[in-house]
């Protein structure tokens, strides 16, 4: 009780101090932060990069930046923060999250720790406090989320693959919790800057028709934002391949050299799923996607793998490519768009940008869905909901 309202104490006293019309005070206690130095860095109304440095003195800090015509998205580090990315004494070979906070026209003040700066709460201004809710509902999967990550450099489970195991479970689901966290903010909060920030770094955890409509959904308020221009500018670029639009046809050659015209699959449900030999997350969804074309094959489920390869030889390109498909054990169509690519580049045709991403046909050969490098259920779900369980 005493420490917080020393900090509240000093955060007025040095905001009646310092603050100015056209500036703002940012200020706190981050316990452990000693006398070492901190910085805070955002891209102002213009897009540029503003830096800024102070020295704390016993834990107590305080920055002097200018007010911003529209929010900006802040990044704030500790010296002492980068010293502690150890475990047991020694580098752990990864680096800590920063904090992330809004700046706008008021003042900030901000109450943590050196050791679990990302977790640090932020209150002050409009933004900041409407996004208070989600920080407190997250924070503790965030710092579990650290603590793992660590945890990994640790010899005793670095050496034993059934607790690696264990915490990349554990892991997966609180990533899947935080999701549905700020899935469930954006939903309930659509005026809210935090919702708008949140969205511009979930692309990959929605379907492109599902992030459009929540971008949609949101509040006119700030959608002047370069952030929120940015959104829009990407799903314009993907309109082509939105829902209900006719497949890009094409016809090339498979791994046997025997022609696939797509326009022969009508009838079908198609996945197309542009991945790489190259690609970890691609070729960890094949072990799933094997068991979606085992049930559904029968049905009239077809899957077209699009292989974009990134080695320099059309030689090695092949290699590669045929390698990862014996190696991994999916028999279904096999296409690769670096050959022939000249005539047809179906990774650009089809705004292809980030693998894997997979695009689902219906028996016309129109988009049903795109979903790009998502853990999600989303095609489980689409499937069930065409072939049934």
């Amino acid at each position: 009780m005493k420490y917080c309202l020393l900090l509240i104490l000093f955060s007025i006293t040095t905001q009646l101090n310092a603050q100015t019309a056209d500036s703002l005070v940012i200020s706190g206690i981050l316990k452990g932060q000693g006398n070492e130095k901190i910085g805070l860095s955002f891209p102002d109304e213009n897009g540029k990069q503003q830096y800024y440095s102070a020295t704390a003195e016993n834990d107590r800090f305080s920055f002097k930046v200018k007010k911003q015509l529209q929010p900006v998205v802040a990044r704030f580090s500790s010296s002492r923060s980068q010293q502690s990315r150890s475990v047991d004494g020694k580098p752990s070979g990864n680096p800590a999250p920063t904090l992330e906070f809004f700046v706008s026209d008021a003042a900030i003040i901000i109450d943590g720790s050196v050791e679990e700066l990302f977790a640090a709460m932020v209150k002050g201004g409009k933004e900041n406090d409407e996004f208070l809710s989600y920080r407190k509902t997250v924070a503790k999967w965030e710092i579990r989320k650290w603590e793992i990550l660590n945890s990994f450099y640790k010899p005793e489970i670095a050496n034993d693959s059934s607790l690696r195991n264990k915490l990349m479970a554990e892991g997966i689901k609180n990533s899947k919790q935080q999701t549905e966290a700020q899935k469930q903010f954006i939903k309930e909060h659509p005026s809210a800057f935090g919702s708008l920030f949140l969205l511009s770094r979930m692309e990959n955890l929605y379907t492109a028709a599902d992030y459009e409509t929540a971008f949609n959904n949101l509040g006119e308020e700030y959608k002047q934002t370069a952030m929120a221009k940015r959104i829009a500018k990407r799903i314009e670029f993907l309109s082509p391949t939105a829902i209900g639009k006719p497949a890009v046809q094409f016809i090339k050659k498979d791994k046997d050299g025997k022609e696939i015209d797509l326009a022969n699959y009508k009838g079908k449900v198609v996945l197309l799923d542009f991945w790489g030999s190259w690609c970890g997350p691609c070729r960890a969804s094949h072990p799933h996607l094997k068991e979606l074309y085992a049930k559904y094959m029968s049905k009239g489920f077809e899957i077209i793998a699009i292989a974009q390869e990134t080695a320099k030889t059309a030689e090695e390109q092949r290699e590669k490519w045929l390698t990862a498909i014996e190696k991994d054990g999916i028999d279904w169509v096999h296409v690769l768009n670096n050959e022939d690519k000249a005539t047809q580049d179906l990774v650009k045709e089809y705004r292809v940008t980030a693998f894997p991403t997979k695009i689902m046909l219906d028996k016309d050969g129109k988009i049903l869905l795109r979903i790009t490098a998502s853990a999600t259920d989303d095609i489980d779900v689409m499937l069930e909901k065409i072939f049934g369980k």
